[in-house]
């Protein structure tokens, strides 16, 4: 349900040979906020990134996924609202395939 970036340099490395142009880290940071993903501040994952429509193994999931009309999403300024992955039941093939609907 999240994703961490341990190597900034190889990450852009992988990513300029995938879009075919140099991209600064800044940049890309300011789009995963402008889409409404949320750095965890705390606990086993902090530092990680997440969006409760970025789920591995359910690309159809992505599409859902718009920008945030505010500058700021309300999730980034609510550090209370982090959720808790490890808590959280499995998510099944059913489950996400209802959501998604």
């Amino acid at each position: 349900r999240t994703f961490c970036v341990p190597d900034v340099k190889e990450f852009q490395n992988i990513l300029e040979e995938y879009m075919g142009k140099q991209i600064k880290w800044t940049s890309f940071l300011r789009q995963l906020n402008i889409y409404g993903f949320t750095r965890l501040r705390r606990g086993r994952d902090a530092g990680c990134y997440y969006h409760e429509l970025f789920l591995k193994g359910f690309p159809g999931l992505c599409c859902k996924i718009e920008r945030c009309r505010s500058k700021i999403p309300e999730s980034l300024s609510n550090e209370l609202a982090q959720p808790d992955f490890y808590n959280m039941p499995y998510v099944g093939q059913n489950l996400v395939n209802t959501a998604a609907k």
